[in-house]
């Protein structure tokens, strides 16, 4: 049953491009799991970019920085309107917000 909500289960040659942002700390959706999309969608040839957010939840500040703000815009760029744009995650020195000690 949990397998028909996994979208590990729903990965084909067809998926577009995935820009995937997560906190190391989410509570509600491990971090893990975004690793195991990541590998799968690499597994099958799908464009994929997972930006980590060391100490970060479900959200916040470390999600609206200015530097992910340019990458979620370079990825649209390049994705939508053929931007010839290279994507790579940020140095987590780049999205980890001072004081962010979540466990």
């Amino acid at each position: 049953m949990l397998d028909s909500v996994s979208p590990v289960h729903y990965i084909s040659r067809d998926n577009p491009p995935f820009l995937i942002l997560h906190g190391t700390a989410d509570r509600l959706v491990p971090f893990a799991q975004s690793v195991e999309l990541s590998e799968a969608l690499q597994a099958a040839g799908i464009e994929v970019t997972l930006q980590r957010f060391p100490n970060s939840g479900h959200g916040g500040p470390a999600f609206v920085l200015p530097a992910v703000q340019k990458l979620v815009q370079a990825f649209f760029d390049k994705h939508l309107k053929q931007v010839d744009t290279k994507i790579e995650p940020l140095p987590d020195s780049a999205v980890t917000v001072p004081g962010s000690t979540k466990p």
